[in-house]
């Protein structure tokens, strides 16, 4: 699981990359000490793609602590990611 760290209002934050893969290892009960985390906070190439997508969605530095899983046939579903 790849994720990158960001200090934002002087506390760290960390913004997991592929949230639909947490997600799916929350809803199977894998808690996050199990999982792999692989730091890519220095990879500039994940940072824009991160900062593209928070702008995308309307989110701050912070992130979300709720995913808006949805398709364009139904109504979203929300999750919470803590």
């Amino acid at each position: 699981m790849e994720f990158v760290t960001r200090v934002v209002d002087g506390k760290k934050v960390r913004l997991i990359v592929n949230t639909r893969s947490s997600l799916a290892l929350k809803r199977a009960g894998v808690p996050e000490n199990n999982w792999n985390l692989i730091d890519k906070t220095a990879d500039q190439g994940v940072q824009r793609d991160i900062t593209t997508r928070l702008m995308n969605n309307g989110l701050t530095e912070e992130g979300a602590d709720v995913l808006r899983i949805g398709t364009r046939k139904g109504p979203p579903e929300y999750s919470v990611l803590d």
